[in-house]
């Protein structure tokens, strides 16, 4: 029987979150979708948000299965996006490694993360995805977000869609 946990990521969990990231932006990059460099994110990304505890990691019989960073740091692009709620938390690289996907995972790191959120006063969660990445942009709208805007990044050339649900 397999155990699994969602709990925050601590410094020791670095290389293993790091290593899930280099895991699926092969696969991604496999796929066509450009939505990740190799080297996203940064190591020094991954230090800040476990050392600010919004790092949260789903463990499947001990081993990173997949990973969410929630927090209220909102890129600066989100400025050009009307947004609908002002309470909210910021959904950020949402993971989990291809050996586990498709297994439920995704939802069940984005049903934590509105609990969470909800739990500790907020009413809304902000995201955005990669719109050459129709399995996000499909999931997102399954789990009931709304499209509010796009926004490009330097990095890119395609958007990305915004995404918010009030909880």
């Amino acid at each position: 029987m397999m155990e699994s946990q969602i709990r925050l990521a601590k410094e020791e969990d670095h290389d293993a979150i790091a290593q899930l990231f280099r895991r699926c932006s092969l696969a991604m990059r496999s796929e066509g979708i450009m939505q990740w460099s190799e080297d996203y994110p940064k190591p020094t990304e991954l230090s800040n948000d476990i050392s600010n505890d919004s790092l949260w990691i789903y463990l499947l019989n001990q081993s990173v299965a997949g990973t969410i960073t929630i927090n209220g740091i909102e890129h600066p692009e989100y400025k050009k996006v009307n947004w609908i709620h002002s309470n909210f938390q910021v959904v950020h690289r949402l993971a989990v490694h291809p050996e586990y996907q498709r297994n439920g995972i995704a939802r069940k790191l984005m049903q934590f993360a509105e609990e969470h959120c909800a739990n500790s006063g907020y009413t809304s969660i902000r995201l955005d995805t990669f719109t050459k990445n129709p399995v996000n942009i499909n999931f997102y709208s399954k789990l009931n977000y709304d499209q509010v805007g796009m926004i490009y990044f330097k990095s890119h050339t395609e958007p990305f869609a915004c995404f918010e649900k009030l909880l």
